[in-house]
């Protein structure tokens, strides 16, 4: 999706005062989050090394941005406890892109 097509859907759907002021609180809310899925951002600091070494490597090494909206809703909706455990079940495979990420990308 481009920034085109997120401006026009957000004009033909967010309307009146109250959608309005609604659609801006949600994006304030979520602005932290969404930039805390590109830094070492403190967010992350209860998350374990591992959790915060993955976020980098997707965002740094792999550069997936597909993802970033799944991302988003993780830190959004998901509790620490529930985000390490997701987390561990897909290490395994996270681990191997990450190595691989580090003998293609300089």
């Amino acid at each position: 999706m481009r920034a085109a097509d997120i401006f026009r859907k957000v004009k033909t759907t967010v309307s009146g005062q109250t959608t309005v002021l609604r659609f801006v609180d949600t994006a304030a809310y979520r602005a932290g989050d969404y930039g805390a899925i590109f830094t070492e951002h403190p967010k992350w600091n209860d998350y374990g090394t591992a959790t915060r070494q993955n976020i980098l490597t997707i965002n740094r090494d792999l550069r997936v941005k597909h993802i970033r909206f799944l991302m988003l809703a993780v830190a959004q909706h998901f509790g620490v406890k529930a985000t390490v455990s997701a987390e561990r079940s897909g290490s395994n495979s996270t681990g191997r892109c990450r190595s691989r990420s580090q003998r293609i990308v300089p």
